[in-house]
């Protein structure tokens, strides 16, 4: 319901019917909409309407030019010169029955008993809705039969809400913002307790410094209006942090329990507020959020969907969450597989050190063929089975191969060995990332540098293994001090 097509309305000569609840600003509207236009206008509260005095005239005697006597009608003061242009009947449908029969021909043909108002242009009238859905707010108004409708070319339904301009005019812009967006959020049952016109009152008692309880329902949370309209709007203070980029003052804000509760929701529903507020919350809160119904999957997809972001606090919510811990093991495992180069590394010696002869081998493997046929099949049994099998490979290298000390190994490692190791290698460490930590593989980083410098100097390549998984790079940037 715009300015725009109320002035249409009015240039058109058009009879407009505006159905709507109570205290939504209809008859403010109204008014300023034939002002606005200069309209020579009158008002009437239907409800006390009588058509004979209002509008037909009262009756008294009176002579013609004979001297004969006779019954006359006086019209109104108000209509006496005939000057009216526009009339708005408000609380229409609280009328007598009597009074809206009687003004049917004066809505339609701008008349009464065919007596024409010459510069009558329009009839607006205002009503409540005559039944709604919750009982509670059934008004006491009488229903409008279809030919009383039918007499208003248009029917606005007015929306339940308040009315920014009105209120920013009154109020200023910042007090309207802040108090529309606080009605806004309540629920349903509140706002229809406190309809945009008692808005109205609450704002217009505070502006006196008066008490905005008196006027306000104990229902709402009226504490958190007062704190906005004296400190200014959570969300306008959020917003202002963000567009400032105000990392300073963005912390202490997120920090306060006010502020976070009163903005936490317009946060998880914006991405750029994420970006920038997320990682400023205390990592109780996240937790919070994240057992929540409400918020656990937005927050969980928000969390992997910027993991380098959010790395530490998904690890450490992995401990505490089965869900949190799937999702983790489920998301390293679809990412795509980095290419790791030989010279990101440097390592301390490119020969084995130091093999424990105590460990567990398979026997039966002679060279790395026969221990891939024969139990690389077994790794997915188990960490033990893992371990084994790496101890073994290690074995065939140092020992059977000759890799244990400066010189030439007594066998040297194929292309297709060494590619094949390294693929085993990432197998193993991406199937033991839940249950075993890297340690746990002895001289892991010794045998990766020497089939690495192997390739290198034999075959004259870069080493570039695709195969190589996310969690051996991990590893070696986890335990740099080892390798140089």
């Amino acid at each position: 319901m715009t300015n725009d097509k109320l002035d249409f309305w009015i240039k058109q000569n058009m009879n407009v019917l505006f159905i709507g609840k109570h205290g939504t600003g209809k008859t403010t509207r109204i008014i300023d909409a034939f002002e606005r236009n200069k309209l020579k206008w009158l008002y009437f509260s239907a409800a006390t309407l009588d058509p004979w005095v209002d509008f037909v005239g009262v009756p008294r005697e009176a002579k013609d030019a004979n001297g004969n006597t006779y019954l006359d009608l006086v019209r109104p003061k108000h209509f006496s010169d005939d000057s009216v242009e526009a009339i708005f009947f408000d609380e229409y449908n609280r009328s007598l029955p009597k009074i809206r029969n009687a003004t049917m021909e004066l809505i339609q043909f701008k008349s009464i008993n065919g007596k024409k108002f010459k510069n009558l242009r329009l009839i607006w009238a205002a009503i409540n809705p005559e039944s709604e859905n919750d009982d509670s707010l059934e008004y006491d108004v009488e229903k409008l039969d279809p030919a009383q409708k039918d007499r208003f070319q248009i029917h606005i339904s007015v929306p339940y809400v308040p009315d920014y301009n009105y209120f920013k005019s009154k109020y200023g812009e910042t007090n309207a913002k802040t108090a529309i967006e606080w009605w806004k959020e309540l629920g349903e049952a509140e706002k229809n307790l406190i309809s945009p016109r008692r808005l109205d009152y609450a704002l217009n008692i505070f502006s006196v410094s008066g008490d905005m309880r008196d006027v306000l329902p104990s229902k709402a949370n009226v504490a958190k209006l007062l704190t906005e309209l004296q400190n200014g709007s959570f969300r306008s203070r959020m917003l202002k942090i963000l567009n400032d980029n105000d990392i300073a003052a963005a912390k202490p804000f997120i920090c306060d329990e006010n502020c976070y509760n009163n903005t936490i929701k317009y946060i998880l529903k914006e991405k750029k507020y994420m970006d920038f507020f997320f990682e400023l919350i205390p990592d109780e809160k996240k937790m919070a959020l994240l057992k929540h119904p409400n918020s656990a999957s937005v927050v969980t997809d928000y969390m992997f969907a910027n993991f380098d972001k959010n790395k530490n606090f998904i690890l450490l919510a992995s401990n505490g969450d089965s869900k949190i811990n799937k999702r983790y093991s489920e998301y390293m495992r679809s990412q795509p597989i980095p290419t790791v180069h030989f010279d990101e590394f440097k390592f301390r010696n490119k020969y084995i050190l130091n093999f424990s002869r105590n460990a567990s081998v398979w026997t039966d493997s002679t060279d790395i063929s026969q221990l891939r046929a024969i139990h690389l099949p077994k790794i997915v049994q188990g960490t033990p089975y893992r371990i084994k099998f790496y101890n073994t490979l290690f074995y065939i290298i140092y020992d059977l191969y000759g890799y244990k000390s400066v010189g030439n190994p007594q066998r040297k490692l194929t292309e297709l060995e060494i590619t094949n190791i390294i693929t085993d290698l990432n197998s193993l460490i991406e199937s033991s990332q839940d249950y075993i930590v890297m340690s746990q593989y002895n001289g892991f980083h010794n045998l990766y540098g020497t089939v690495l410098q192997e390739y290198l100097n034999t075959y004259n390549k870069k080493a570039d293994f695709k195969s190589l998984g996310r969690k051996v790079k991990e590893y070696f940037s986890g335990n740099a001090k080892n390798f140089v």
